[in-house]
């Protein structure tokens, strides 16, 4: 095919993010197959688009591209040479705003998505978000792209999964997060694998980094709970997530992978709050599991520790109201 446009989307970290804009960029595929796409992203990410239909992967790493002469260098190399005339950039922070003063003089259209900062600042200090959802980081990428000039409708976000009555389920279990403030204590986290294996018809799958595992070695302590794979490697988990029927998570983006290939999520909220825009890109198949506190949320990306000492967001959560959820998609 002829292409008129030639469209470079940039969004380099982190992985949660990157793996919410894989829906937004499925549907502007979609909605504009005249189009020609290219994604710049880190290398380890590529995976998350290898489903995606006529894309190019740009990988950009920048341990082998460093400072401003390196990221020159790069973007002479790998991008110059290509034809864009639209670049849309979705993560907007200092390495990609210098990519597009690179392309100052050259005759491309770019375009930055608004990350709402202020409103997010504001609305973890007056606490109005419990009440009052801020715009989704997905409609937020979907905004800039139509900005650019383009269709992108995210009408999918409303698809209810169908789910299918087995004898036996396989549950994924992410304990972990980046930070303390997401993350549901693990000896409650064992006291919750050990009641769904009474029930006897699930087996478990423990998500982690290979780093990790040490850590949570102690809750594979039954013959039914294993950790998804051996490998360090993000394709093998997607292929092995596949098979989910459900996954369990905190705040991280083992929610947005398991999204990405329609598996339904259960998330458990702490210190940050689904209403920042972070929840799951399917409404109608992610559950969220919180604890209403006067103090929540307390942070937008989450905490170190607990401000007031307490964490009270994760240590006071019934783990009977987990189950009683968990049960409302595999029973």
């Amino acid at each position: 095919m002829n292409y008129k446009k030639y469209i470079l989307f940039i969004r380099l970290s982190s992985l949660g993010d990157v793996a919410l804009s894989v829906p937004v960029i499925q549907n502007f595929l979609l909605q504009n197959p005249d189009v020609k796409v290219s994604i710049l992203s880190k290398s380890f990410h590529a995976p998350l688009f290898s489903h995606l239909q006529n894309i190019h992967f740009i990988a950009f790493d920048t341990n082998e591209y460093k400072g401003l002469i390196g990221l020159y260098k790069f973007v002479k190399t790998n991008l110059f040479t290509k034809d864009f005339t639209h670049i849309i950039d979705l993560h907007d922070v200092l390495r990609t705003k210098i990519i597009r003063f690179f392309y100052t003089f050259k005759k491309v259209s770019i375009t930055s998505f608004d990350k709402g900062r202020n409103e997010k600042k504001q609305a973890i200090k007056n606490k109005s978000i419990q009440n009052h959802p801020l715009i989704h980081v997905t409609e937020r990428y979907a905004m800039a792209i139509s900005d650019a000039g383009f269709n992108c409708e995210l009408n999918d976000r409303e698809e209810k999964f169908d789910r299918i009555k087995k004898d036996k389920y396989t549950i994924g279990i992410a304990p972990l997060s980046k930070h303390f403030t997401k993350n549901f204590p693990l000896e409650k986290m064992q006291e919750l694998i050990q009641q769904l294996m009474a029930k006897g018809n699930i087996d478990i799958k423990i998500l982690c980094a290979s780093s990790e595992r040490s850590q949570l070695e102690f809750l594979c302590d039954a013959d039914n709970v294993r950790f998804l794979n051996e490998e360090n490697s993000l394709s093998k988990d997607i292929e092995d997530i596949k098979k989910l029927d459900l996954i369990i998570s905190m705040d991280s983006a083992n929610m947005h992978i398991a999204n990405i290939f329609k598996i339904p999520v259960l998330t458990i909220w702490g210190g940050t709050h689904p209403n920042i825009g972070f929840s799951g890109y399917y409404k109608n198949n992610t559950i969220n599991i919180q604890n209403d506190l006067s103090c929540r949320p307390c942070s937008i990306y989450g905490r170190s520790d607990c401000l007031l000492g307490h964490f009270k967001c994760m240590k006071e959560l019934s783990s009977t109201d987990i189950l009683n959820s968990i049960y409302q998609i595999i029973s």
